[in-house]
């Protein structure tokens, strides 16, 4: 745990500087580890699969063995977007955040911290 003086508060804090080691790291970079194997995913299937099989659609539009090929590999291409999606999801921190802090009675109201604390 971190805590933070009046002082230092009144000149600001670049909280990013302080925590740079952080229960959330691990998590973070698993999520982004999943997002990039999903953007990956979407980007095969948008080069792919929809720009190229589209002229294939095209080329092909009398060859039913084509067309019944594509048919196959649409929902297939659905079920790997949609397994990406729900890896990057689950990928999702189960981290916790606490801030406390205490105030200073100024006329009545608590309204200036004289400090301010962050755990993980």
């Amino acid at each position: 745990m971190k805590t933070f003086s009046r002082e230092q508060l009144t000149q600001g804090i670049n909280l990013a500087a302080e925590f740079l080691e952080n229960t959330f790291v691990e998590s973070f970079n698993q999520v982004m580890g999943e997002v990039g194997q999903k953007q990956a995913c979407e980007t095969s299937m948008i080069k792919g699969f929809i720009t190229n099989f589209r002229q294939l659609e095209e080329s092909f539009a009398e060859d039913l063995e084509v067309q019944s090929a594509l048919e196959t590999l649409r929902p297939k291409m659905t079920e790997l977007d949609d397994a990406a999606h729900a890896n990057a999801k689950a990928a999702g921190p189960t981290n916790s955040l606490q801030v406390g802090g205490r105030t200073k009675n100024i006329g009545g109201r608590h309204c200036l911290f004289d400090e301010f604390s962050y755990a993980f």
